[in-house]
């Protein structure tokens, strides 16, 4: 997707003012002791940063996923299940969405610093080249970080993600500006509990 289409895509979608990474995106999680969403597995080790928080389960090649847009990695309950005996697995959920407390999504933009945040992870749990398989919003982050990083990649399965997800809401005629006010809207509505 060039460029700037995607930050259209963002923009448009998730309300965010595309002009750069905040300047503590490049955070890593680390083990912290703050609130997270329920953890999947009992045998898993949940690592929680500013912008998402993982749960790692499994043992063998790493394989990342991220959750689409007020979805939690309960989406990924089932794969996980059928993957973890043949791959060590990073289950995302990003900070604000379905049960997890904002931390640093709690005001101002989302979608690049979590994923300036993932490639941080990823870099400083050497997990690169990653595979990483992502949903909707997830899958957004994964073209982000192909385009942006490239080389920390080394797959991307993107799953349901379309490339301006306005139209879906109010159909063809939607545009950047149509969908801000929408955006607002969504940005202030309560916080989602349980996953879409």
């Amino acid at each position: 997707m060039p460029r700037r289409l995607l930050h259209l895509f963002v923009a448009a979608t998730f309300g965010a003012c595309i002009v750069g990474a905040s300047a503590d995106a490049a955070t890593a999680p680390r083990a912290v002791p703050v609130a997270v969403a329920p953890r999947l597995f009992a045998d898993s080790k949940v690592i929680v940063g500013q912008r998402f928080s993982v749960e790692i389960v499994g043992q063998g090649p790493d394989v990342i996923f991220v959750p689409g847009l007020a979805s939690s990695r309960e989406t990924w309950r089932a794969t996980a299940q059928r993957l973890r005996g043949r791959y060590r697995l990073h289950l995302v959920q990003v900070a604000g969405f379905a049960g997890e407390p904002a931390r640093a999504n709690a005001s101002g933009d989302v979608l690049i610093p979590t994923a300036e945040a993932l490639d941080a992870y990823i870099v400083s749990a050497r997990l690169s080249p990653a595979v990483l398989v992502g949903h909707s919003m997830g899958g957004t982050i994964a073209l982000y970080l192909a385009e942006h990083h490239p080389d920390h990649l080394k797959k991307a399965l993107i799953v349901d993600a379309l490339p301006f997800f306005a139209v879906t809401m109010i159909g063809p005629q939607a545009t950047v500006e149509s969908m801000k006010p929408v955006a607002e809207r969504i940005r202030s509505s309560p916080p989602m509990t349980g996953a879409a």
